[in-house]
């Protein structure tokens, strides 16, 4: 197996690898664990030699290695007000934060305290203790402590061994410096700033360079060196940051980067890892200029960030991995890389921006009217840069830096208000900004087809109590990895009302328990169809699938008065003793209700289930096989399945053997969802058909159906006999090659 992965690689990766595996094996013999005594003889070494530095580099060169270390802090206070965001910079920001947003201050002091006391909120597990001192090492969920030896002998996705890499590595990524330095500005309170550099020494003391689980990926380190840098200005007036801290911290950012351009995800990772990478080189040479490494650095950053957006975002906006978090994750990256690069008189490219305002209109256009963006593919619960703790769905805060950064009202729209993050961005020129937006929803009823990306969404209009249907056209995962997609071709998600009825099971986790991540990864979580029990993909370890991945084909889409129509197959069944393929139709009739058209293709006897996975919402069984849905707030769907032959239907909430009617809204956690399976067995070609009808009144009697199936033509015909209903003698033909409306 081995072999045959070499094989498969060109030169050039062979090359890159070789060197990289080289250097690990010499770090193994030749690193050792060490203090930081040598720190300002580790960075005097290394400085530029500028005129700027020169009194610093004179006083070291007499030997005088405090004052050189002042000298040193002295300079970059003086140019810290240019390098960095605003926000950060401007002496007035703290104060109009703490005006303006009272309800999100009170939360960040109150998370700075929990971290005063050693509690850290961690994804969805709320605040967790990793014990006083903190352990560094340590995965409280599962009690497992990962050891302190050569991060290449250490295996994250080992959870026997290291138990959750992913909570171990979330605590380490430093984010609640973010915390600890917002308190301090807002409240001027020392104590903040005294508590930082203690948990900042303590863990410089128990994570030697190159030493256990937090250097065993290239993108935690950099995640951490970016919360040391905004740590570095945010606490830059405090009285704790003297020459001697201030060098200090200068040498581990050195070491830092040093690791990630040793050990660049080219080819391990080349996803958000290889961008989150060159985003922390980019920060470091650039905030940190005073190194000779510091301009290969920025370069080296700018190329890769300038490079990838054309490899993982496609030209429709869509993220290539098939998930909104990793897209939010994406466009998080490249927001702090233009910015930064516009404070500091570096351009970007035409094409960049216009791939990251095209990632906006994509997020715009798949979020749900109740405000939330959906669950598609992988969702940890992470973020680069979490300066207000927000729900996983909550993309609020990014629509606002955007509507700020490309002065669109529509992502203002979005986003609701300005949020805090967009002041500590821009400072106080994003308030004006903001004011010159009118926040105006997009106005456009037409289908959105994002044929690059894979995805299709239709709704009757832009408010807060629209409908809307998410259809997923797209692959599974993208070319290069499919470890963030899942097996949910051509699924739906539906918002009734603009309550999310029909939608994304989550994540569960990623290595803490096997039956979870596979569950919550495959296509029986996910409202598509499953063919004899089998989804689309098995999964082979948690960032793998077995064999080849299927395709999605996008087939047409339909629009006239009284319709729209979406029309694309997969081939996941292909591989079987016969010709099995799967098309999916989605028909919105006059933006009112949908049917559901799902036709197996083959010949021989089969069993097709359709599945539907819910919200936890309330679900009852009615007469004539219907199904009412009742939404939180207002209005229920009813749900009916139309075949030729008989329908089974399943209800289940919890379900264990075998797994489904599970969601999981966050990271770590997973809770009980009514799961609705139509099951039909019979020799293939066969046709389901799910009809979907939102009714406002939560009561009201379902519509009288008659219906005329066969193999090859479905009549549904739908009187509801009331005025105020747009249903009312509806009759719909559907056949292979055609969909006919009559009375519509």
């Amino acid at each position: 197996m081995r072999l045959q992965r070499i094989l498969k690689m060109g030169p050039e990766e062979i090359v890159r690898r070789g060197w990289q595996e080289t250097h690990k094996t010499m770090e193994r013999f030749v690193l050792t664990k060490r203090d930081t005594g040598d720190s300002i003889v580790s960075v005097f070494s290394h400085l530029e030699k500028s005129p700027d530095l020169e009194p610093a580099l004179q006083l070291f060169r007499q030997d005088q290695q405090d004052a050189a270390a002042d000298a040193l802090l002295q300079n970059f206070l003086t140019q810290a007000s240019s390098r960095f965001f605003e926000g950060v910079t401007e002496t007035r920001v703290p104060f109009f934060i703490s005006k303006r947003y009272p309800n999100e201050c009170e939360k960040i002091i109150e998370n700075a305290d929990a971290i005063c006391q050693e509690q850290f909120a961690i994804l969805g597990y709320g605040r967790l203790s990793f014990g006083s001192p903190v352990n560094w090492h340590l995965d409280p969920v599962s009690g497992n402590e990962a050891p302190v030896e050569h991060w290449s002998r250490i295996d994250p996705l080992n959870s026997e061994r290291v138990g959750d890499s992913k909570v171990i590595w979330e605590i380490n990524r430093h984010q609640w410096m973010l915390d600890l330095g917002q308190a301090y500005l807002i409240s001027g309170d020392e104590h903040y700033a005294i508590v930082f550099e203690k948990l900042l020494r303590h863990w410089m003391q128990a994570n030697p360079v190159g030493y256990g689980i937090n250097w065993s990926s290239s993108l935690e380190v950099a995640y951490r060196l970016i919360s040391w840098c905004w740590a570095l200005f945010m606490f830059r007036a405090a009285s704790i940051m003297t020459g001697q801290l201030y060098v200090e911290m200068l040498s581990w950012i050195r070491s830092h980067a040093c690791y990630i351009e040793k050990y660049l995800s080219y080819y391990f990772s080349p996803n958000t890892h290889l961008t989150g990478e060159a985003l922390g080189l980019f920060y470091a040479g650039t905030l940190i200029p005073e190194f000779q490494d510091s301009l290969r650095w920025r370069l080296l950053g700018e190329e890769i960030l300038n490079n990838q957006i054309q490899c993982q975002v496609y030209k429709d906006g869509v993220y290539f991995e098939q998930s909104t978090r990793y897209q939010y994750y994406t466009a998080e990256i490249y927001l702090h890389f233009v910015i930064l690069s516009a404070r500091n008189s570096s351009g970007v490219s035409a094409v960049l921006m216009n791939r990251l305002e095209n990632m906006f209109n994509f997020l715009l256009s798949v979020q749900h009217p109740n405000g939330e963006v959906p669950q598609i593919g992988d969702t940890d619960g992470g973020w680069l840069l979490p300066l207000v703790r927000r729900k996983p769905g909550d993309f609020s805060a990014l629509f606002s830096i955007g509507a700020n950064l490309f002065k669109r009202s529509d992502l203002a729209w979005a986003a609701g208000e300005m949020t805090p993050e967009s002041v500590w961005f821009f400072g106080s020129s994003a308030e004006s900004t903001w004011d010159s937006l009118k926040l105006s929803a997009p106005s456009d009823l037409h289908p959105r087809i994002f044929k690059d990306g894979g995805y299709a969404i239709l709704r009757n209009h832009w408010h807060s109590s629209a409908h809307q249907i998410i259809f997923d056209i797209g692959p599974l995962g993208c070319d290069v990895s499919g470890g963030h997609g899942h097996a949910d071709m051509l699924s739906v998600q539906c918002a009734v009302f603009g309550e999310p009825f029909i939608v994304d099971a989550g994540t569960g986790n990623y290595t803490a328990d096997k039956k979870w991540r596979n569950y919550f990864r495959s296509s029986a979580a996910h409202s598509t169809v499953i063919l004899d029990g089998m989804g689309q993909a098995e999964p082979e370890g948690p960032f793998s699938w077995h064999g080849t991945r299927p395709r999605t084909q996008f087939n047409s889409c339909e629009i006239n008065d009284s319709m729209q129509l979406v029309d694309a197959c997969h081939d996941a069944w292909a591989g079987t003793d016969e010709l099995i393929s799967h098309r999916r139709r989605v028909l919105f009739i006059n933006r009112s209700y949908w049917l559901i058209i799902d036709d197996l293709s083959g010949h021989n006897e089969h069993r097709m289930d359709v599945r539907y996975q819910l919200a936890p919402l309330e679900v009852e069984r009615e007469q004539n096989q219907w199904i009412r849905i009742y939404g939180r707030h207002q209005g229920a769907l009813l749900l009916k399945g139309i075949s030729a032959s008989h329908i089974d239907v399943d209800i289940c909430q919890g379900g264990t053997d075998p797994m489904r009617g599970w969601l999981s809204r966050d990271y770590g956690q997973q809770q009980p969802a009514p799961a609705i399976t139509y099951s039909i067995r019979q020799s293939l070609p066969a046709r389901l058909v799910t009809l979907c009808v939102p009714v406002i009144e939560r009561n009201v009697p379902a519509p009288a159906i008659k219906e005329s199936v066969n193999n090859e033509i479905t009549i549904v015909s739908i009187d509801w006999g009331r005025e105020n209903h747009c249903i009312k003698n509806h009759c719909i033909k559907i056949s292979n090659n055609t969909v006919e409306l009559e009375g519509v």
